[in-house]
């Protein structure tokens, strides 16, 4: 079967119609309308055998489509848009092989995407935008094997992530952020060895946490803070086998503990304060051993 329209009008400016049909095996349109601009279109299907679209608009703006399918086989788009700024689209897809994505954007400010995937194996994007403010991102992932991510933002601030996690192997985080303060964290994780925290904070005060675990094993904190006063804490734990803290406190008094417990074996304790006054005490306590407590005060005597 064959159908052949060619179709013209002149209405409010003209549209151009070519159409060949062999019923199931082609289909060739060619559409053409200076309406408010113009709209081409070729279009071509061999059924279940491959489409082929140009698609070109001018109302207000600019799209550009190109558009294969091969079926199951693969599909590649080109899509362009000027309407209030730029969109360019590039797409591949080879059913469960692979997906590949590049936009750009230019409405009120910059998108710039890449993207792959080939079904479970990876995934790889490629992201920045200038809206106020940068974003870069690059994200990797080969399915459960590892995901790297790398982000950075200029709005009102800078946020730096790289986080890299290899399934429930590693997980590993940068990030800083300098939105009228300044956090930067350091954080790794292999699943149920350890944990490394670094974390700064500069809003109006200071905070420096350095965090290691290594699941039930062992924990370290060192934290200090100068919000109109001084905090230092190194502690450390190994689960039940002992707990070391060392805390110094300046808001308008002065706190010293060192502290440190073998679960059920000795708690040492040394503590300091000048609030008014003068308070010292040390006590050590071995479990229902003993117990020594010095304490000396000097409040208002």
């Amino acid at each position: 079967m064959f159908l052949d329209v060619i179709q013209k009008s002149n209405y409010n400016l003209h549209i151009d119609v070519e159409q060949e049909s062999y019923y199931n095996v082609t289909l060739d349109v060619m559409q053409k309308s200076n309406y408010n601009m113009h709209l081409d279109v070729i279009q071509k299907s061999y059924y279940n055998g491959y489409l082929d679209v140009i698609h070109k608009s001018y109302n207000n703006g600019y799209v550009d489509v190109i558009q294969k399918s091969n079926n199951n086989m693969h599909l590649d788009v080109i899509q362009k848009s000027y309407y209030n700024g730029y969109l360019d689209v590039m797409q591949k897809s080879n059913y469960n092989m692979h997906l590949d994505v590049i936009q750009k954007s230019y409405y009120n400010g910059y998108v710039y995407g890449i993207q792959k995937s080939n079904y479970n194996m990876h995934i790889d994007v490629i992201q920045k935008s200038y809206y106020s403010g940068y974003l870069d991102v690059i994200q990797k992932s080969n399915y459960n094997m590892h995901l790297d991510v790398i982000q950075k933002s200029y709005y009102s601030g800078y946020l730096d992530v790289i986080q890299k996690p290899n399934y429930n192997m590693h997980l590993d985080v940068i990030q800083r952020l300098n939105c009228n303060l300044h956090l930067v964290v350091i954080q790794k994780s292999n699943y149920n060895l350890h944990l490394d925290v670094i974390k700064k904070s500069y809003y109006n005060s200071y905070l420096d946490v350095i965090q290691k675990s290594n699941y039930n094993m062992h924990f370290d904190v060192i934290q200090k803070s100068y919000n109109n006063g001084y905090l230092d804490v190194i502690q450390k734990s190994n689960y039940n086998m002992h707990l070391d803290v060392i805390q110094k406190l300046n808001c308008n008094l002065h706190l010293v503990v060192i502290q440190k417990s073998n679960y059920n074996l000795h708690l040492d304790v040394i503590q300091k304060s000048d609030y008014n006054g003068y308070l010292h005490v040390i006590q050590k306590s071995s479990y229902n051993m003993q117990l020594d407590v010095i304490q000396k005060s000097y409040y208002n005597g």
